[in-house]
């Protein structure tokens, strides 16, 4: 009967825009309040950065997003290097790459004795976290927290309107359009009439004449004058 009644006045589902009971047990147990930051309603989303907190009966978890990673988490990142850059090169931290989608990747580690797991793609992150204050604890707790990422984080970042945008193609390798080729006019010249003397065919001996046959030319010499 306990149990129904937590159950019944416990936060409205979903929680933190996205989440369920289920999903919040294995890390808090029985959700019991949310709340933004403060403590106080939880916040519409706003552009640049968005937290909730979902309380439960043995722990709580926080839960942040935004579009511009190194900008809003400056917390979790050395200066002057990309936050990704500086979890996925600390010491104990485990990154994974999560397939089917534009390159996003998991990263999970431990940091003043608390458990964090961030989902890290374009820019655009969600990290949850747990304040445990013993590594050993927390370093037990990066597996159900990188679970939970898995299965919300997508649709937190649809939620938030953070979602980073599609890659475009890459236009440096789109192949360019043929030029248009203009016509070419080819003028056609005649040549000039030759103007070198006629070949004069001699006879050949076959075509000689017979023997006091005369020729024309013989002809015309003997006629009267």
């Amino acid at each position: 009967m306990w149990f129904h009644l937590r159950w019944g006045t416990g936060p409205a589902e979903p929680m933190c825009l996205v989440m369920t009971r289920q999903d919040v047990r294995p890390l808090v147990g029985e959700a019991v309040s949310v709340s933004d930051d403060r403590g106080g309603p939880i916040p519409s989303p706003e552009p640049g950065y968005w937290a909730c907190s979902v309380h439960g009966e043995s722990a709580s978890i926080r839960v942040e997003a935004t579009p511009d990673a190194d900008e809003r988490l400056s917390n979790y990142k050395d200066p002057e290097t990309p936050v990704l850059q500086t979890l996925t090169t600390r010491r104990g931290a485990t990154s994974q790459p999560i397939p089917g989608t534009a390159g996003a990747v998991v990263v999970s580690w431990t940091q003043d004795g608390s458990a964090h797991a961030g989902w890290f793609e374009a820019g655009s992150a969600v990290v949850v976290s747990m304040d445990i204050s013993d590594d050993a604890a927390a370093t037990a707790r990066l597996g159900d927290l990188a679970h939970l990422l898995k299965r919300r984080a997508p649709q937190l970042l649809d939620a938030t309107g953070f979602t980073p945008p599609s890659p475009q193609p890459n236009r440096g390798t789109t192949d360019a359009p043929t030029p248009a080729v203009s016509p070419t006019v080819t003028a056609t010249m005649t040549s000039p009439p030759s103007r070198r003397p006629p070949v004069v065919r001699r006879r050949s001996s076959s075509n000689a004449p017979a023997p006091g046959e005369q020729t024309t030319n013989d002809q015309a010499a003997d006629s009267p004058g």
